[in-house]
């Protein structure tokens, strides 16, 4: 940004706000006429080549002669130095993949996004622009309307440029909003059909929280793109209008010729819908999948008619004897293969659900020492003796070879070592010095794990989320590292609650809640996705948020009825419910400050000049609400072993005597 700063001698460039393919875009503040703006930059790499400064060049001027209330004003365009840029106006609002993330839209606010958005597409098609990526991360929320920007795929509807790859042969746009004709070229040149396809494609997705196509990866989302029809909008979400619904599956019709011809057609469509009138879009039928199967494949189609002819007149013929041959060995052999398949189906169920329970029976023990150690640490009367005997038994466990399978309780328990020998006196370095021989013989993925979880116990959160985006680096596609990440958000979160700063708690613990969302969108294993959707949980329940931590928690136990963290987590959101707390109130006592950074968790006292008692008053009162945060996390282990133990005991001997109850332990012990 100095660079910049000495260049654009105009502009204070502030921060970085975002980038992409065709840019880089910064909060500036243009001096003179004190006006915040946007500003994109084309880096000084990119200018080399000079096919890609003109189509930046262009979606500047692509952009700027539309002058439309839906879209982003530019105001400057300009080269100085080896920097090619262009100044917009600076947005306040999120962008709508942003808000997505927070769930599905509602059917109004979908209808009036579709609204602005079809408007400004409409005004661009009439000045021969088309935008070739719409999409929610290129739509801004400006208070109550929606603004369309980043035109760095833009081209004239008659421009020079034709079908949708560039030179390189590169497709242009992004995977899972490109239009058919985009991907395959099939249909001639490329006109705003295309657009209205990607607005379908972003509707769709913000009222059912799920794109229409999807797949592991480009190659496959683009072929189920090209031969697969979008699940029924109203199957997913049955509060969409009809109409609604058939204006989306309109806008997603595979032959452009279906499509609505224009982005003005559609914007009559969404008006009448908003207004209760009739729309032009006729509802799908049950039987549409099958007639556009036979329309796009007409030899298949006659070729599988010919040959029911064919069997219809052998079936006349041979039916006495052929049909009733083939009958009979078809019903042996499917017969066979069925009970084959479930053999091994209930052989596999059965392997998995005994390595579930064995999993969580050794992560509940490991979490139940934690607990001892923690109620014995910081309960009153405890003795130096008593903490030696807890930071010993967090040894002991770090030692159990139990958890070389379950990587993510060692970390935990790794956590709890370091805040244990931390705050027995010792410095960072004599912590690590201690911990690190443990994991310094394993895998280098492994070893950073932990020595992100030492880090996080020593409260050096920074370098500890410093470790975890290495981490997301090296493994783009491990949610591991998100979970972790969003783990110490909430650590330092919790600790900004214990000091009274609700505010800095609610940015922590929000980021906490974005970083699982990314750590869901990554997982592919159910109990990662388990984890993850139990500790996004936990983070709203911190918010005082218990009707959206339900909503996970049932979606967790949807996936697995007997996870334990997830019914303790439930019980507390479902407490919360009936006593709700107010979040907000608390917020709006504390005033935040424009442009204020936030400070981390670990970094002091918040008050130098505080008096010596109420420093050691607020001392005092953190180590009280540790010790009942412990008292509570241990009642709720006893409960959960209670019940452990009695399911286990009765299928072990059937009848006979029932296991004592396990004692919870009083107040201070």
């Amino acid at each position: 940004m100095a660079a910049l700063n000495r260049a654009l001698e105009g502009y204070r460039v502030l921060r970085q706000v975002g980038h992409g393919a065709m840019g880089i875009v910064y909060e500036a503040e243009q001096v003179g006429l004190n006006r915040r703006v946007a500003l994109k930059v084309l880096p000084p790499n990119l200018a080399l080549r000079e096919r890609t400064v003109k189509r930046f060049l262009r979606e500047a001027e692509s952009m700027g002669k539309l002058g439309h209330p839906n879209v982003v004003d530019v105001y400057e365009v300009g080269s100085k130095a080896e920097f090619h840029f262009f100044t917009m106006k600076f947005v306040e609002g999120p962008s709508l993949d942003r808000v997505l993330k927070a769930g599905p839209l509602g059917v109004q606010d979908v209808i009036g996004i579709g609204i602005d958005v079809a408007t400004a597409l409409a005004h661009a098609h009439a000045r021969g622009v088309l935008h070739r990526d719409v999409k929610p991360g290129n739509l801004l929320r400006d208070r109550e309307k929606i603004l369309l920007t980043d035109f760095g795929l833009a081209r004239q509807i008659e421009g020079e440029e034709g079908g949708s790859v560039t030179e390189s042969g590169d497709l242009v746009g992004t995977p899972l909003y490109m239009s058919p004709e985009q991907i395959s070229g099939e249909f001639g040149r490329i006109d705003g059909r295309a657009d209205i396809w990607g607005l379908g494609v972003t509707l769709y997705e913000l009222l059912a929280d799920k794109a229409p196509f999807t797949g592991n990866n480009a190659s496959a989302i683009l072929h189920a793109i090209l031969h697969r029809e979008p699940p029924n909008l109203r199957k997913l979400r049955q509060d969409v209008p009809r109409d609604l619904d058939a204006v989306i599956h309109k806008c997603l019709e595979k032959d452009p010729a279906r499509r609505y011809p224009t982005a003005a057609a559609l914007l009559d469509d969404l008006a009448a819908v908003r207004a209760g009138r009739p729309v032009a879009a006729r509802t799908p039928r049950f039987f549409d999948p099958a007639a556009r199967w036979v329309r796009n494949h007409p030899k298949l189609a006659g070729g599988a008619v010919a040959t029911t002819l064919v069997v219809i007149v052998l079936g006349f013929i041979l039916r006495n004897v052929v049909v009733t041959v083939l009958e009979r060995f078809r019903n042996v052999a499917e017969q066979a293969t069925e009970d084959k398949q479930k053999a091994e189906r209930e052989r596999d169920d059965t392997k998995r659900e005994r390595d579930i329970q064995e999993r969580e029976r050794i992560a509940a023990s490991a979490r139940r020492m934690i607990a001892d150690a923690r109620m014995l640490w910081w309960s009153e009367g405890t003795t130096d003796d008593d903490r030696r005997a807890a930071f010993e038994g967090i040894f002991d466990v770090l030692q159990a070879p139990a958890l070389n399978e379950l990587p993510e309780i060692r970390a935990e328990v790794f956590e709890f070592a370091a805040e244990l020998a931390l705050a027995q006196q010792r410095s960072p370095e004599q912590v690590l010095a201690l911990l690190e021989p443990q994991f310094a013989s394993l895998d280098e993925s492994s070893a950073l794990m932990f020595r992100a979880a030492v880090l996080t116990g020593l409260k050096q959160f920074q370098q500890a989320l410093a470790v975890h985006s290495e981490r997301m680096r090296r493994r783009p596609l491990d949610p591991q590292p998100w979970i972790e990440a969003a783990r110490v958000e909430r650590r330092m979160g919790g600790l900004e609650l214990e000091s009274g700063d609700f505010v800095e708690a609610d940015l922590r613990l929000r980021r906490a809640i974005s970083l699982l969302g990314n750590a869901l969108d990554r997982a592919s294993d159910r109990e990662v996705a388990i984890h993850a959707l139990v500790e996004r949980a936990r983070c709203r329940l911190d918010l005082a948020q218990p009707e959206f931590a339900i909503r996970d928690l049932q979606r967790a136990l949807a996936q697995d009825p007997n996870h334990v963290d997830a019914q303790a987590a439930l019980s507390a959101a479902e407490r919360m419910a009936r006593n709700p707390v107010s979040w907000s109130s608390r917020i709006a006592q504390q005033p935040l400050e424009t442009g204020a950074e936030s400070k981390p968790a670990d970094d002091g006292p918040r008050d130098e000049a505080q008096p010596e008692s109420a420093a050691r008053e607020r001392r005092n009162n953190t180590s009280d609400l540790k010790a009942r945060e412990a008292q509570k996390s241990l009642e709720a282990i006893y409960g959960v072993f209670e019940g452990l133990i009695r399911g286990n005991d009765a299928s072990a001997s059937g009848a006979g005597e029932q296991p004592k109850r396990a004692e919870k332990p009083a107040d201070g012990e």
